[in-house]
């Protein structure tokens, strides 16, 4: 039955209105793209981290073409120990075409000397798989290039390096001369005494 004011006899309604009850749409999306990036940039900080980054290398069992990328970032990484990591997985891949050309990059990279001092000791543990491509860089008109390549065959105590070294002995740069004299004794080639003696001689 009506009212005289017209309007309704039943029971007032009580109840959150519909509308305060359910979320919008643009309050639901926000929080779930506020997880969403809160989840993803905490996975990023994890996978950034150096032991994140140290354990990626130590893990791998061997360089592929589609890791050579990562290794050259690798050898210029701001923590030591992930350029150490690099330089062993180098040692324990397969010397490919496409390692030894990412490593001659590296190399003669003069924009970053952390790299170049990483790649040379990559090379040494490589041996003699990197001899031919050291023996054309201890040639490179560039001195520091005959420096670090000196430095590596060095380090490789490689006898087959002999030659190579005895030539950079009269090299015009006191330093890389000095550098591959030190690298002549390292060789411990039958011919390494002769060759440390005409220095003295000269």
């Amino acid at each position: 039955m009506a009212d005289p004011s017209g309007g309704s006899t039943g029971p007032p309604r009580t109840g959150t209105p519909a509308a305060a009850r359910a979320p919008s749409p643009q309050s639901s999306s926000s929080s779930s793209s506020s997880s969403s990036s809160s989840s993803s940039s905490s996975s990023s900080g994890s996978a950034s981290s150096p032991d994140a980054r140290r354990r990626l290398l130590r893990d791998t069992k061997a360089i592929d073409e589609a890791l050579l990328d990562v290794v050259y970032d690798a050898l210029a990484d701001e923590d030591a120990g992930v350029r150490r990591e690099a330089i062993r997985l180098i040692a324990r891949s397969t010397p490919t075409p496409g390692l030894i050309l990412t490593l001659e990059r590296a190399l003669t990279d003069e924009a970053e000397l952390a790299r170049r001092s990483a790649a040379m000791e990559a090379l040494a543990a490589m041996g003699k798989p990197a001899l031919v491509l050291l023996g054309r860089l201890a040639h490179d008109p560039r001195a520091g290039v005959r420096r670090l390549a000196v430095d590596a065959l060095g380090l490789s105590r490689m006898p087959e390096a002999v030659d190579v070294l005895e030539r950079c002995a009269r090299d015009p740069q006191p330093a890389v001369r000095s550098a591959a004299l030190e690298a002549v004794a390292r060789t411990g080639a039958a011919r390494a005494p002769t060759i440390l003696l005409r220095a003295v001689d000269d």
